[in-house]
């Protein structure tokens, strides 16, 4: 058998490459040469028409420019005596960020009214570019177009008068601009790529996994079954392309088979008694060598493969991280002063109350999953998802915007427990930890596109046709649940009930509540304190443009993904999981008080990066600890019961990172706010690190 399909083991080329990773690679090279040829021709377009397009901008403001000045003159005003000119241009120039100056000039040459730096450094005689502009505005030789002029382009337009030129208006646009666009756009442009294609593979892994891959497998598992003399089983597969065709023939022969067996069992029956014992003789031989389906049919051969529920779940945590970059902003944008109530504290309450929601709705869904089944409570769980999103797109104030958010909060809470328990449901021991790897996988993944992308479409179209396009992907999840995730044969277990003296017991372990007062909550209080809230309404109030703060925000994600794996085999191999946690707590604490002495972008993006590289440090290890430190507590009430308990404290830090990042802003400011949040969580791994160092040894020698 092996020999006649070319492959042994659900392999290709005789066991070489497996048939997955053959499609894929072929795939991924057709998307990355797609990708990477629709890049280059856009950005061609771009460079092509963004010039032209910042002349025909320029033209336009120097239209309106010259028109107010043409029509004052008009009345009688002296054109070198019109009164706030130059207070007029600078409000142009507030609002068009992209002019660097706006000089009117009379027709010889002098410097009438003018507004800008630039111009201000073209009146002297320092620079050789100076004088260049100085020499252009005396003498315009452009009219009506733009040309360089040093570090400029200028555009020069005559003031006429009837038929009569009584001045010009000259704009600069500062070419330093055009190359910063230019290089937003790449920086876009590669992004979307980088999402266009990890949204491709997540689909596609779907469909050619249930469609080829697995009808494939199950075609080569039924064969060798067919070789060992068992023809009981069929294939359970569902489809019309090729592959469930030729299931559906394969099928069809070995139900003739049984069909055939059954018949000759009939006749046999019917004969004589000379006859009937010869046919019972072969009928038995051939029961000893072969094995028919029943009276029932034959069984199905199936299997259930974990890809089912990472795509949704990869789309639904992507539509959830579209607004990751913007959400501070959009609460601000919503807004409304409250009495004796800080803006910041105001503006963390959306968040807050998101995660409070999750962390109160994570048992409810829990009990719902085992007594529906992981695709009911899915299914149930997106509806109120769709409706937050879609009420969050039309809030109108923040109020209204809490009870939105608690909507999506609930929809969050089923799709990750709904998932979780999936793949618990439909793995084993051995298995397991690959099976949450793709839970996790899909996650990061997912959070890197959403934040990255969801600040692109927000600085493109704005902060509420975000939240609908969210809204549409919930429903797109929602679809491929309802179509690929299999139907649970059993449902209605029950598990065991968390009463309040488990978490006292699990409480009174000092080693345990020290790992979540001074690891486990500080962790989550930077990410949600830190991450969601300080660093977008910060990086805005240093004026990066959305797309950048999303760009900015992806590189948590970047660094976690791409460290989590070795740190966390370094961690196993050493067997220091405390030495790690100790160190991710005050490496990203660290990273946080940078901005502090230098308040740039720069800094922020290094305590960010900081952050995910601590948060690869102390993620796996917190959980690896989870049942060394608690061996008593797993022993009596049962490791699941343990880790529930971990988690749902654990969720403390991430609904007080807001508010305590919020009080803290309010005080100091947002530099501020970032060191004394990255102090406290110095400190807090500086406690865990003596406690474990002391407290360890002192209790290993009394067990001695």
């Amino acid at each position: 058998m092996k020999q006649a399909f070319g492959f042994s083991t659900f392999g290709l080329f005789r066991g070489r490459i497996p048939l997955s990773a053959a499609f894929f690679s072929v795939i991924l090279c057709l998307l990355l040469l797609s990708a990477a040829t629709i890049s280059f021709l856009a950005l061609r377009e771009f460079e092509h028409e963004v010039t032209p397009e910042l002349d025909r901008k320029a033209q336009t403001v120097g239209d309106s420019v010259r028109a107010h000045v043409a029509r004052a003159v008009s009345l009688g005003i002296p054109f070198s005596s019109l009164v706030g000119v130059e207070d007029y241009l600078d409000g142009v120039l507030a609002i068009q960020p992209e002019i660097q100056y706006i000089a009117i000039t009379a027709p010889d040459g002098r410097i009438i009214y003018g507004r800008g730096g630039a111009l201000d450094e073209a009146r002297g005689d320092l620079t050789a570019h100076r004088a260049e502009l100085r020499e252009s505005l005396a003498a315009p030789d452009a009219v009506g177009r733009s040309r360089i002029v040093g570090r400029f382009f200028n555009t020069t337009l005559a003031i006429v008068l009837e038929e009569r030129i009584i001045g010009f208006v000259h704009l600069g646009v500062d070419r330093a601009y055009l190359r910063n666009r230019m290089r937003e756009i790449y920086y876009d442009v590669l992004v979307v790529t980088l999402v266009s294609l990890l949204v491709t593979f997540e689909i596609l892994l779907i469909l050619i996994t249930v469609n080829v891959t697995v009808p494939i497998k199950l075609v080569h598992d039924l064969l060798d079954i067919v070789r060992r003399g068992d023809f009981s089983r069929v294939v359970d597969i569902r489809g019309r392309d090729e592959v469930a065709q030729f299931v559906t023939a394969l099928n069809g022969s070995i139900a003739a088979i049984a069909r055939r067996y059954s018949d000759i069992k009939r006749e046999a029956a019917v004969l004589g008694s000379a006859a009937g014992r010869g046919a019972q003789a072969v009928l038995a031989n051939l029961e000893r060598r072969f094995r028919f389906a029943t009276e029932e049919g034959p069984r199905p051969l199936s299997e259930i493969s974990l890809v089912t529920v990472r795509t949704p779940l990869f789309i639904f945590i992507f539509a959830e991280e579209m607004s990751r970059s913007f959400f501070p902003l959009f609460v601000r944008d919503l807004y409304v002063p409250v009495p004796g109530v800080s803006e910041a504290l105001v503006l963390s309450l959306p968040l807050s109350l998101f995660m409070l929601v999750v962390a109160i709705f994570t048992p409810v869904a829990g009990a719902l999953a085992d007594r529906l089944g992981s695709r009911h409570l899915l299914l149930l769980g997106l509806i109120p998802a769709v409706a937050g999103h879609l009420a969050t797109a039309l809030a109108v104030t923040v109020y209204d915007l809490l009870a939105w958010r608690s909507l999506s909060a609930i929809g969050y809470a089923a799709m990750f427990i709904g998932a979780q328990g999936f793949i618990a449901r439909h793995t084993t021991a051995e298995n397991r930890a690959g099976g949450m790897a793709v839970f996790v996988g899909a996650v990061i993944a997912a959070g890197i596109c959403g934040t990255s992308i969801g600040g692109i479409l927000a600085e493109r179209i704005g902060y509420r046709p975000t939240f609908f396009l969210s809204a549409g992907l919930v429903v797109v999840s929602a679809l491929f649940i309802a179509v690929y995730l299999p139907r649970e044969a059993h449902a209605g277990a029950t598990r065991r009930r968390t009463g309040w003296r488990d978490y006292l017991l699990v409480l009174g372990n000092g080693r345990m509540l020290v790992l979540l007062l001074f690891a486990s909550i500080p962790t989550k209080l930077m990410l949600t304190g830190y991450l969601f809230f300080l660093v977008p309404l910060y990086l805005h109030e240093l004026g990066n443009a959305q797309s950048m703060i999303g760009r900015l925000m992806m590189a948590y994600g970047l660094a976690l993904i791409f460290l989590s794996p070795p740190v966390a085999r370094l961690a196993d191999r050493l067997r220091l999981h405390g030495v790690f946690v100790a160190a991710g707590g005050i490496l990203g604490g660290l990273g946080a008080m940078i901005v502090h002495r230098w308040p740039t972008t720069d800094a922020v993006l290094i305590g960010i990066i900081t952050l995910g590289l601590a948060h690869a440090l102390n993620n796996a290890a917190q959980l690896a600890m989870v049942p060394e430190v608690a061996r008593t507590e797993c022993a009596a009430i049962g490791q699941t019961t343990v880790f529930g308990i971990y988690r749902l404290i654990e969720r403390a830090g991430a609904v007080l990172g807001p508010i305590v990042a919020a009080a803290i802003v309010s005080r100091h400011g947002y530099p501020g706010a970032m060191a004394h949040m990255g102090l406290m969580t110095v400190g807090c791994g500086v406690v865990f690190a003596a406690y474990f160092a002391l407290v360890r040894p002192a209790a290993a020698s009394e067990r001695a």
